[in-house]
């Protein structure tokens, strides 16, 4: 599996748990637990950014990965 490979798979996976976020915000039962690793977000996170989906770890990982990519 390529890099591009790798890009696309992360890619998909991450549009998956927002969509599944997405549902579940719509059944009214909001956000607790990030969508990526499943971890609880903490209280302080949700209240800074109280529709975050991913705990500060993984929101970290991501922005790092998007700086990469350039975006």
């Amino acid at each position: 599996m390529d890099i591009l490979d790798q890009a696309q798979a992360l890619e998909e996976l991450e549009r998956d748990a927002a969509l599944a976020a997405h549902r579940e915000r719509m059944r009214g039962s909001g956000r607790e637990n990030c969508v990526v690793c499943g971890d609880p977000i903490g209280a302080a996170r949700l209240k800074a950014v109280p529709n975050a989906l991913r705990c500060i770890s993984c929101q970290s990982g991501r922005e790092r990965w998007d700086r990469l990519r350039g975006r």
